[in-house]
């Protein structure tokens, strides 16, 4: 199938460029996604950093999850005042959902762009119920941020004991992240505890 770029997002512009994917829901974005992206920014010196938002995340009921349209235009609103900020639709433009999807999309459209991936460490406690989720894993190095309720399990999720050879050290992953070998850290720099799942609970519709 042809592939559609939305208008910001075409491979010419991102040569060589260094570009941190945040992907996920964003039901609905929130302080904790903004502190996370300036930190890491400020840390890694990523060119820009693209909130990939998921149309449908296979893994969540379609009964708590907004429409793509308003959780992307709440990202627009959150992000205005912070340019290296790009809420990104393609999965949606594409009309797909599994990371995997995105992987090869990114590896076969992009393949002179240094991909990283940013996720919570909840995240990665499930990413082995994520279908072909081998293929994130063998392409791009990931950068796992602190959640409070989740870290302390990390150490005894499969896909981290899968991966324990390729943990390198917070001050080692400037260089170490951005090698052809894709390699893991820990991020602990978030103070902002903020869940969507919280946000969602004191919505009114």
């Amino acid at each position: 199938m042809p592939y559609l770029f939305p208008d910001g997002f075409h491979p010419n512009q991102y040569l060589n460029k260094k570009i941190a994917l945040l992907g996920g829901s964003f039901n609905p974005a929130h302080e904790g996604h903004l502190e996370l992206s300036i930190q890491s920014k400020r840390y890694y010196n990523f060119d820009e950093i693209w909130w990939v938002i998921n149309p449908q995340n296979p893994l969540k009921p379609k009964n708590i999850v907004r429409p793509f349209q308003e959780r992307f235009d709440h990202c627009l609103e959150i992000t205005k005042k912070y340019s290296f900020i790009k809420p990104c639709p393609i999965e949606h433009f594409n009309q797909t959902n599994m990371t995997f999807q995105l992987v090869d999309f990114l590896k076969t459209y992009y393949p002179k762009t240094k991909f990283l991936w940013l996720m919570g460490s909840d995240l990665i406690c499930q990413m082995h119920q994520w279908e072909y989720y081998e293929k994130l894993i063998q392409n791009f190095s990931m950068i796992i941020y602190y959640r409070r309720t989740h870290f302390y399990h990390i150490k005894n999720t499969p896909i981290l004991n899968q991966l324990k050879d390729q943990y390198v050290s917070l001050s080692s992953s400037k260089q170490k992240l951005f090698l052809n070998q894709p390699k893991w850290t820990i991020f602990p720099y978030l103070h902002n505890q903020t869940s969507s799942t919280e946000i969602r609970k004191n919505m009114v519709y």
